[in-house]
């Protein structure tokens, strides 16, 4: 594809000519203009999508395309019918910036997680959201924030005030090198509504998946709360205000696997938490930390 620079030198370049039959005026004027179309075409690196304050705005999920930008305004509310979803079709760097209420739901659309990320590559990928609240819900038969495979991929979420993930896993990685950062703002609230695991961690050696807010609710009725299976892979939940309650009898909030050699989950709380299940560590290496400073905490299991 021309740049703008070799458009310019092409067009002096026959400047004489077309001066001479006459035509610049016309002829001239058409080939740049058309140049111009295709060469902003060819540098163009994202499909930039605006919000006006108290703008409400919808998207299909066939609306998002490759290094997309979405940028609100105070009061801008996104909806995206179908989630985001790269499974097998390049992402580049993307990005939602500053909207008030985003609402990722996948129905039943797609069926595939809310946000998704799935290339058997080791190219660099993220995705970037900033939101004063969040609701995410999937239908799929797998996790709600997913990052399936491949390596080096991101997937980073700051929030303000609260954010509730709904579905079957909430927060699934399984790249290599790649990270999922959740991070809410003062006061931030994180709730989840999940049929099985809260975190879950595989095949992604040296990753990293990280939840932070102010108040953090992750429960279950399966078996395994935050389970872990990859090498050095690390895993940290950080609340104020945590609860990680398995209400299955024969379940445990963390499960280090055979396979987490030299993994690690890190819980922090600092004023009031009720950890309910029990601490399994089945690898070499691997380490669950507890680092519970508040008053008011309650722990019921075995580790």
């Amino acid at each position: 594809m021309l740049t703008k620079g070799a458009i310019g030198n092409l067009v002096n370049r026959y400047r004489a000519v077309l001066t001479k039959c006459n035509l610049i005026n016309t002829f001239g004027s058409l080939a740049v203009a058309s140049m111009l179309v295709l060469g902003g075409a060819g540098v163009a690196e994202a499909d930039a999508i605006s919000i006006g304050k108290n703008e409400s705005k919808t998207l299909e999920y066939t609306d998002i395309s490759k290094d997309f930008s979405i940028v609100g305004q105070d009061g801008s509310i996104l909806t995206i019918n179908g989630g985001i979803n790269f499974n097998c079709r390049d992402l580049g760097i993307s990005e939602i910036e500053n909207i008030t209420q985003l609402n990722i739901d996948t129905g039943e659309i797609t069926k595939r997680p809310s946000i998704y990320i799935n290339n058997n590559n080791s190219t660099d990928e993220s995705i970037s959201i900033n939101a004063k609240n969040i609701n995410l819900t999937s239908h799929s038969g797998t996790s709600v924030v997913y990052i399936a495979c491949g390596s080096n991929k991101a997937i980073d979420i700051g929030f303000d005030d609260n954010m509730h993930i709904a579905g079957r896993n909430a927060i699934t990685n399984h790249g290599k090198n790649s990270t999922i950062d959740i991070k809410g703002g003062e006061g931030s609230v994180l709730t989840t509504n999940v049929t099985h695991n809260g975190i879950w961690v595989a095949y992604s050696e040296n990753s990293s998946t990280k939840i932070k807010a102010d108040t953090v609710s992750l429960k279950t009725g399966y078996e395994v709360l935050i389970k872990v299976a990859s090498e050095n892979a690390s895993v940290s939940v950080d609340a104020k205000n945590l609860e990680l309650i398995c209400s299955n009898d024969d379940s445990s909030v963390v499960n280090l696997g055979a396979d987490a050699k030299g993994a690690s989950v890190d819980i922090k709380s600092s004023e009031q938490s009720i950890i309910n299940g029990d601490l399994i560590v089945n690898s070499k290496d691997s380490k669950v930390c507890l680092n519970i400073t508040g008053q008011e905490s309650e722990f019921t299991g075995k580790s």
